[in-house]
């Protein structure tokens, strides 16, 4: 049984049940990659 927005209404529809996981990971390293980028810009100031 679904538990949320997510689970209910994305997952299975913008990507295959299947690649949960690896969704997950994708996001989460774009996720880090944008705090990264950010901490290197205002390191630069």
């Amino acid at each position: 049984m679904p538990h949320g927005f997510i689970d209910y209404y994305i997952t299975g529809v913008l990507y295959p049940e299947k690649y949960l996981f690896a969704s997950r990971v994708v996001a989460a390293c774009i996720v880090a990659v944008s705090w990264a980028g950010i901490a290197i810009r205002v390191k630069r100031r």
